[in-house]
């Protein structure tokens, strides 16, 4: 009896092991999240475009985040670097990019900005876990409004320079977005060289806006108290604001703000689990890219090393149509961890209470004469 239990043990191990898996294949929405809020120590007034800023340099990170399927995540660590990866042959702008922050209204002449400032490296702008600040339109080549577009084609965001980060089994991304979602692509860099650029691709997946279905995340009960009065408004939605960042010669040179509008956008986010890319537990990651929702590399995903590969990425994105630009929150580039993860003590109680019942079954049965 005891060697045909132990002969459905591999599968029993099989079952379980699919049982406290993600789900594969798809983008989860994000329901809900937990934060802590950080207040800033740098409370200096810049002035761009004309105009007084003041950037708070406060933090809102995420502690903990649940998708739709019920699954809880924590953070396991974040990326040593991030990289924006231009191409001069786009339609739009070159070489500029929007960022966005939460803030308060100063009047159309002044704004108070709670996250940090970098005018020379604004991809630094999108690493660590800051939910008060990101990008804007980051995918989009041509736009009817000037500062939604730009020649940005890849966002390159690498774990630990060449050393990478070996997959456990649990790892997952989450990507955010100001508003309600927007499409995008995601695929996992499986090589790099010794510069840190990547060499090779797994995973490839294109998410849907309709991915997005958790809703609204910053309410207050997301959020501290301190956070909650800081940062939501009077009909419970943060408003932010745009700053541009630019080296053209065809529009003002430097930064612009264009403080004086304003938008009241939420967050919304999805959750990208490891297992649902197909990267096997133990395989060395060294970080992920994310691309427009239009980019088409084909079977072999070797064509995503190229981003200046116009058959791959489209260099006429627009912020019309099913393609529209995504606007990353800095939480970009943070690997999640999903729980609970059942401990090898729990595998024991699960097989010790089937090894019980198939011994009470067999003991059941009737005899044959």
């Amino acid at each position: 009896m005891f060697a045909r239990f132990f002969s459905l043990f591999p599968f029993a191990v099989v079952a379980l092991a699919g049982a406290t898996g993600a789900l594969r294949g798809q983008a989860v929405g994000v329901q809900s999240i937990t934060t802590t809020f950080t207040t800033g120590t740098h409370s200096s007034t810049d002035t761009l475009a004309g105009s007084s800023v003041t950037f708070e340099d406060d933090q809102l990170s995420i502690v903990t985040m649940k998708d739709t399927s019920g699954n809880t995540y924590t953070v396991d660590s974040t990326v040593s670097s991030a990289v924006l990866r231009t191409d001069g042959s786009g339609t739009g702008e070159l070489n500029q990019t929007s960022a966005w922050y939460m803030g308060s209204a100063g009047g159309g002449t002044a704004s108070t900005l709670y996250g940090s400032y970098n005018s020379a490296n604004p991809a630094s702008l999108l690493l660590g876990n800051n939910l008060l600040e990101g990008a804007d339109n980051v995918f989009i080549n041509s736009s009817t409004t000037s500062a939604a577009q730009g020649n940005v084609e890849r966002l390159d965001f690498l774990y630990n320079g060449t050393t990478g980060e070996v997959n456990n089994g649990t790892l997952a991304i989450g990507v955010f977005d100001r508003g309600t979602g927007d499409s995008f692509s995601v695929a996992v860099i499986t090589g790099v060289d010794s510069n840190g650029n990547p060499t090779s691709y797994a995973g490839f997946e294109t998410v849907s806006n309709t991915a997005f279905t958790g809703g609204a995340l910053l309410t207050t009960a997301s959020l501290s108290s301190t956070a909650a009065s800081t940062i939501l408004n009077a009909s419970s939605n943060p408003t932010d604001y745009l700053v541009r960042y630019d080296s053209s010669t065809s529009l003002a040179t430097g930064n612009v703000t264009s403080d004086n509008t304003s938008n009241t956008q939420n967050v919304a986010g999805v959750v990208i689990t490891l297992a649902s890319l197909g990267i096997s537990s133990g395989t060395t990651i060294y970080g992920y890219s994310l691309m427009g929702g239009d980019v088409t590399p084909g079977t072999n995903l070797s064509t995503l090393t190229n981003w200046s590969n116009t058959s791959v990425y489209k260099t006429t994105t627009t912020d019309n149509g099913a393609f529209d630009g995504l606007d990353p929150v800095a939480v970009n580039g943070v690997l999640f961890s999903m729980h609970p993860v059942p401990e090898p003590s729990t595998y024991a109680e699960v097989f010790l209470t089937a090894a019980v019942a198939l011994w009470g079954f067999r003991r059941r049965r009737p005899r044959l004469i």
